[in-house]
């Protein structure tokens, strides 16, 4: 039996088609030729070097694609079809579903859930496939044996083992490995009986089942048959051959020679001898990385061993811990770019972090560089995919303004018309959401904008717009069957979208759709999350690849098997990410799976460790991991503390190290050409544009901010309130405030008896109005009763014995000078028997403090006196202000609070005083309204000022 390896770091599709050339010179042999390679990317790969040596007549089968029926000895039309995947893992979601449904004093779990669960019941059969085991072979696990949990666990896979064949017979199709193991036995069948008259190849495999390690025995034994395998450690110790374990790159191989019979001994080095390969002593130096734990006593030998090589094996390996996933992104992006200086050169970057590549992705496209995905994007993380999970949260989410918008705002949402113009409208729509939520749904924004007195076209657009969306919007919320949904969606997407412009979404949910097809009803809100779950791992059907780099690449750790560039950049090395966690297996546990002859869920780390070996072993290697990532800190990779132990060993830990300028490499990107800190801004307008008519807030702005007034009132801007914002502070405030102006008016001469009763009735009403929010109703309705009963009980029987109320939200204005007015709001005037005037403030949040009052920065109470001294309060005639007092009515303990003004006659001079010097010194043109006040409060406008550029110790701030 004729078995070859291609050790790692040598280029393995050139190495494998340079060796076809040796190995069968022969051209009339050679035309016969058949290459098997695991995979279609490893297909397309050797197609192409085969190609480029003038070996196009060489047929390339990859073993394991569906489609490819052309190298079995049977007709195509007698292939059995497979169950499609999305149909398989939704028929065995239902089966999960029902279940969780079996036992009424347990909370069913959820559609989404089920969906996740299918996907980890799909693997398992998978294995047990692979490993010619039926589902039965789980009946001799009694399962009295086990826990209660465990027990509940095989009772399912009993049901399992006792229903799915016979849904499988109804469907017409057949388990894809299932139908795999009949195609593979029936071609080892055929060739063991008639051998092919050409050379026959099987390359690259390095894990086999039963089925295709039978026919990885049978070509190892042709006449003109090989086997190639990537990577087999030919020179590990048998101690360590011996000690393999699941986590060790070397255990799969182990297992593979087992299969077909042959000893690790008798596998012949492939002929690669023009190849370029790892730099000397790199292979073994990974290896050594590698060891079994069992047997690490043996690097004081192996360190000797490497000693002469060692400059050679670290020569071209590089080790980059970056502060964070940013600075990791932003080096491996700016290295790339070097990487492709050359006319020739390639690069890849190798990471299992679908994070940490878009944001790599992201970088590139600064240099306008879009790097190659071979298998394209996940369907969740295209531009399509975000489109269908954005519509479906939204129609979960019964078109509330964040996710509505969040779903219109997508660049391929345009309602059926010109995609700038719908833009431009739903930048409107923006405006007009912002504040408290509407009524629920589209038509309680359509009520919003009619009563902001919207025009009619924009009216009609929205209603337009609605209609498109409406009909899946009740159905999500109805609740159908998952088939219905899936149509909805699919024409919400293409009425939102356009046809055009969603391809590969309105083909995603059409997949979804037919596999659909009877699976049942999906509860009512529960889609979007199930849809989450039908995405994640769905076939890569959407790409974005149309103006990739040829020369670059982005690959995942199956994408980057037995692919090599000429740059190998290795990032995510942290435990947890590379390698990942071993998963458990929800359906058997650990010792299950042995019993059974099953993989163990270490044998993934074993994978990626494979990954590792084969790129890290390329001439340049760049292996990058971060520090921290969301702030916390990581725990570098395994294999980087053991190269680094091996490092320090051989008096080399220096040589691993990126050198500085990469991480100034990385600032230099961001960098600008010249950099002037900017001064605070100091705008000067005209006195004919400065305000003539101020509120006694805004002159509280002026103390703090004298910008925030120049935005607001110079150039007229306003901040947007937030979308869905909290109604809590802003409506309790106006529920209580007009509470207390409703009772006190109805109720100014005298209170009645029953008066603590008339005003909780007062509260009551405001409560449940339309629009109300329910959530300030049930939070504040109890507070209110407190506060109603303090305001009764001590407040008025209080302030009623001094005086009467004679003005309730009263507005009034002062002229101050011959150029400003100042006007004032006033929750409650009363004048006092002694013919004073009292003024009152209610509050529902915080009044000022004493240090305020006393800076004071909050001198609204005190304007608002000397508005009604001056006889500015409509009502009111002009008397002395004798008391000031802040109305805090919170509703805890105490329910409410006097905060008077001290000293209120000799506070009110000083607040005219100093009132009118400020804005004698603000009509003045020269005087700038300056950004920042001395009182370090944020002000709405702090962005516009670019307040954090120049208000740094390092710029020295200020003018």
């Amino acid at each position: 039996m004729r078995v070859f390896t291609i050790p790692p770091g040598t280029p393995f599709p050139d190495a494998l088609a340079h060796g076809m050339l040796g190995f069968w010179p022969d051209a009339a042999a050679r035309a016969r030729a058949r290459v098997l390679a695991p995979d279609a990317v490893i297909a397309a790969l050797l197609g192409r070097r085969l190609a480029a040596l003038g070996l196009p007549e060489v047929v390339v089968h990859a073993v394991g694609d569906p489609r490819d029926v052309t190298m079995w000895p049977v007709p195509a039309a007698d292939v059995p079809p497979v169950l499609p995947p999305m149909r398989r893992r939704l028929l065995l979601a239902r089966l999960v579903w029902q279940w969780s449904q079996r036992d009424a004093g347990t909370e069913p779990m959820g559609m989404g859930q089920a969906i996740h669960l299918a996907d980890s019941l799909v693997r398992l059969i998978d294995d047990l496939q692979r490993e010619r085991l039926d589902l039965s072979a789980l009946s001799e696990f009694v399962p009295d044996r086990f826990a209660a949990h465990r027990r509940v666990t095989l009772d399912f896979l009993a049901v399992l083992c006792e229903h799915w064949p016979h849904i499988l017979a109804a469907e017409g199709g057949v388990e894809p490995v299932a139908r795999h193991n009949w195609m593979l036995d029936g071609l080892a069948d055929a060739w063991r009986a008639a051998p092919p008259d050409g050379p026959v190849i099987a390359a690259g495999f390095a894990e086999a089942g039963d089925a295709l390690g039978g026919l990885l025995a049978v070509i190892g034994g042709l006449p003109r048959g090989a086997v190639v395998l990537a990577g087999l450690d030919r020179d590990l110790d048998e101690a360590a051959w011996a000690a393999l374990g699941p986590t060790h790159p070397q255990y799969a191989l182990r297992g593979l020679l087992g299969r077909i019979g042959v000893e690790r001994a008798a596998v012949a080095p492939w002929p690669v001898d023009d190849m370029s390969a790892a730099p000397s002593g790199r292979v073994r130096l990974i290896a050594e990385v590698m060891r079994p734990a069992d047997t690490t006593e043996a690097w004081a030998d192996a360190l000797r061993d490497l000693a002469p090589d060692a400059e050679a094996a670290f020569a071209g390996l590089t080790r980059f811990d970056a502060p964070g996933p940013r600075e990791a992104a932003a080096a491996i992006a700016v290295t790339l770019r070097a990487a492709l200086a050359g006319p020739d050169g390639t690069a890849a970057l190798v990471t299992p972090d679908r994070a940490l590549a878009r944001r790599v992705a992201a970088e590139l496209r600064r240099w306008d560089i879009v790097p190659a995905r071979p298998d394209g994007t996940p369907p969740a993380d295209t531009v399509d995919g975000l489109f269908l999970r954005l519509l479906a949260h939204a129609a979960a989410a019964d078109f509330a303004p964040v996710p509505l918008l969040a779903v219109l705002k997508h660049p391929l949402a345009c309602g059926g018309m010109e995609r700038n113009t719908f833009v431009v409208r739903v930048r409107r729509l923006d405006l007009a959401l912002r504040g408290p939520r509407p009524a629920p749904g589209l038509s309680g924004i359509a009520a919003r904008l009619i009563d902001d007195g919207a025009e009619e076209g924009f009216v009609a657009w929205f209603d337009d717009l609605a209609a498109r969306l409406r009909p899946f919007g009740d159905l999500v919320a109805a609740g159908a069957d998952l088939d219905a949904l899936a149509a909805a969606h699919r024409c919400a997407a293409s009425a939102l979208a356009g046809a055009d412009g969603a391809r590969a979404a309105i083909a995603l949910l059409a997949e979804i759709e037919v596999a659909a097809a009877g699976m049942g009803r999906v509860e009512a809100g529960a889609y979007a999350d199930l849809f989450e779950a039908l995405i994640a791992t769905a076939p890569a059907l959407l790409s974005e690849q149309d103006v990739a780099d040829a020369r670059l690449s982005i690959w995942d750790l199956d994408e980057a098997r037995l692919r090599q560039a000429d740059l190998m950049i290795l990032a995510g090395l942290d435990e947890g990410v590379w390698p990942e966690a071993a998963r458990a297996d929800p359906w058997l546990n650990r010792p299950l799976r042995l019993a059974l002859g099953l993989p163990v869920p270490e044998a993934a780390i074993g994978r990626a460790a494979e990954m590792f070996v084969q790129a890290a072993c390329a001439p340049r290697a760049v292996l990058v991991r971060a520090r921290k990532a969301e702030g916390a800190p990581t725990v570098p990779s395994r294999w980087l503390v053991r190269l680094q132990t091996l490092a320090h060993g051989l008096g080399l830990q220096d040589r691993l190290d990126a050198p500085a300028a990469w991480l100034a490499a990385v600032d230099a990107a961001d960098a600008p050409a010249a950099f002037t800190p900017i001064r605070a801004p100091r705008p000067r307008p005209p006195t004919s544009s400065r305000p003539t008519l101020m509120s006694v807030a805004e002159v509280e702005m002026l103390l703090r901010d004298p910008y925030a007034v120049y935005a607001r009132r110079v150039l007229r801007l306003r901040p947007l309130d937030r979308l869905d914002a909290d109604p809590g502070a802003a409506e309790r405030g106006q529920i209580v405030h007009a509470a207390l102006e409703r009772f006190v008016r109805t109720n100014s001469d005298r209170l009645p008896p029953d008066a603590l009763g008339r005003l909780i009735e007062e509260g009551r009403l405001l409560f449940d109005q339309p629009g109300a929010s329910p959530v300030v109703a049930a939070f504040w309705r109890p507070r209110f009763a407190r506060v109603a009963r303090w305001f009764v009980e001590t407040f008025e029987a209080e302030v009623r014995q001094h005086g009467v109320p004679v003005a309730l939200a009263a507005l009034g204005m002062w002229p101050v000078d011959g150029r400003i007015t100042l006007t004032a709001k006033v929750d409650r005037i009363d004048r006092r028997f002694d013919g004073t005037l009292a003024l009152y403030d209610y509050t529902t949040g915080r009044a000022p403090s004493a240090d305020e009052a006393k800076a004071a920065y909050s001198p609204r109470l005190l304007l608002a006196g000397l508005v009604a001294e001056a006889g500015g309060f409509p009502g009111v005639p002009a008397a002395v202000v004798g008391a000031l007092d802040h109305i805090v009515l919170r509703g805890g303990d105490p329910p409410g609070a006097v905060q008077p003004v001290e000293d209120v006659g000799v506070n009110l001079r000083r607040a005219e005083t100093g009132l009118k010097r400020l804005l004698a010194r603000f009509a003045d043109p020269a005087t700038p309204y300056a950004a920042g006040g001395s009182s370090g409060w944020p002000g709405p406008y702090d962005h516009l000022a670019r307040h954090g550029e120049w208000d740094l110790p390092s710029h020295g701030g200020g003018d």
